[in-house]
């Protein structure tokens, strides 16, 4: 498994690296729970909302916002930030399995 981060426009990258420092998962290690959306909301920090996506789907719209995206492309798992200041577009050579939503939550800023 391999866990990669993007930020889709400059700028967002200081914000998203504050908050993927405390949420990204290890490396190494296969964790089941990444699939639930419960496992990405840090105690109520976000309040985070799953998609499953059809076989073939490869390429997803990050929408603007405060929170961030993980979306999960064969084994692997991808952070994106979404920036405060636009969407972007995030391409997989694999077909993306699920996508997961999150805002900030009741405990969030």
């Amino acid at each position: 498994m391999r866990v990669t981060t993007r930020v889709l426009a400059a700028g967002a990258a200081a914000a998203a690296a504050g908050l993927l420092a405390g949420t990204t998962p290890a490396v190494a290690r296969a964790v089941p729970d990444q699939n639930k959306p419960s496992y990405w909301e840090n105690n109520g920090e976000y309040s985070c909302d799953k998609v499953e996506l059809a076989d073939g789907v490869s390429e997803w719209t990050v929408a603007q916002g405060s929170g961030f995206v993980v979306l999960k492309a064969g084994t692997d798992y991808t952070l994106v930030a979404m920036s405060p200041f636009g969407a972007g577009t995030y391409t997989s050579e694999k077909d993306i399995s699920f996508v997961i939503t999150c805002e900030p939550g009741s405990t969030g800023s």
